[in-house]
């Protein structure tokens, strides 16, 4: 659903294949996110390696980096995902305040991750959100990826986007190998392999590759709303009485109503006026009015810039519905 926008990005030397070390211990600052990225798998595939229920994860600890069975590297067919955005794309996101795992800035020396990020630059007030919104990722990405930047963004500031948003080629170093570029940007040897009609892996320094899946871009428009319409804000009586969630109305909590989603999905509204943001957890069935698209709390409203009789129209996206209820 997503729109799709393209990324420039400069593609960096990949190291050599690390067969030889399947493990590697964690270290300080070391996120699952990070790690995934720094040997060209997936945050998935660390966790299945390592029989992980989450990303948590301690200094110190060994984790398998490479599959449990050996793998030809003229052959791999692993799929590598390439970005951890779109293993938990569906997740709800936290709706009181931006959590996600941080790493280093992926331009910095200390960040020590193979996969050539693709970049971008902010527009005078854009977030997080703007971006992921345009680009077709996720903000909790985003905000991995650029050593947990907080909005408003400065203009001309680059941000860091997921390897899919990189250079569309790559030109071979002395050196390289198809493994070692394969792993640098997130994709499998097979996968590169048939990107450039390839019959074995053998490459050449200055050999152009093309990088599966970065050809196609999209438009840097957003995505259509799935509804727009003004919303209503709950009368301050409310507070503290139930819904029909059986939640307590808190007018502090970033809540609403929603006529049809279930309780527990999360709705994100968009002013389009003031390119103001809110996530919203339905936990009410509603709205009373028939003007109005949904009831939201006295939170959510102070973060889009609404007063009570306000009836600006908004933009809503369903996030991530919940299934479980």
């Amino acid at each position: 659903m997503l729109a799709l926008l393209a990324g420039t990005a400069e593609p960096v030397q990949a190291q050599e294949p690390r067969a030889e070390s399947p493990t590697y211990t964690v270290q300080e600052g070391d996120t699952l996110f990070g790690i995934a990225q720094r040997f060209g798998t997936s945050v998935r595939a660390l966790r299945e390696w390592n029989d992980l229920d989450g990303s948590g994860i301690q200094i110190g600890q060994t984790l398998r980096v490479r599959p449990p069975s050996p793998v030809n590297s003229a052959g791999d067919d692993t799929t590598a995902e390439q970005e951890s955005g779109r293993e938990p794309s569906r997740r709800a996101p936290d709706t009181t305040s931006a959590t996600a795992d941080t790493d280093s800035d992926p331009g910095s020396p200390a960040a020590d991750s193979t996969a050539a990020p693709g970049r971008t630059t902010a527009k005078a007030g854009d977030t997080l959100i703007d971006i992921a919104l345009r680009f077709g990722t996720t903000a909790d990405t985003l905000y991995a990826m650029n050593d947990s930047t907080r909005a408003p963004l400065e203009p001309g500031r680059t941000v860091f986007l997921p390897s899919r948003f990189g250079a569309p080629s790559h030109t071979v170093q002395p050196g390289e190998t198809l493994y070692s570029i394969a792993g640098s940007y997130g994709v499998s040897v097979r996968a590169l392999q048939a990107e450039n009609e390839l019959d074995g892996a053998t490459i050449q320094p200055g050999q152009q590759l093309a990088i599966p899946g970065r050809a196609a871009r999209g438009s840097a428009e957003p995505p259509v709303p799935d509804t727009v319409g003004a919303v209503a804000v709950y009368p301050s009586a409310f507070s503290g009485r139930l819904t029909a969630s059986g939640e307590t109305y808190d007018p502090d909590a970033f809540v609403g109503s929603h006529p049809t989603l279930p309780y527990g999905s999360v709705v994100l509204l968009s002013h389009p006026g003031a390119r103001q943001h809110s996530f919203v957890r339905i936990i009410d069935r509603g709205p009373v009015e028939n003007d109005v698209i949904m009831d939201v709390s006295r939170a959510v409203a102070a973060r889009l810039g609404l007063d009570e009789q306000d009836r600006t129209g908004l933009q809503l996206r369903i996030v991530w519905v919940e299934t479980d209820r």
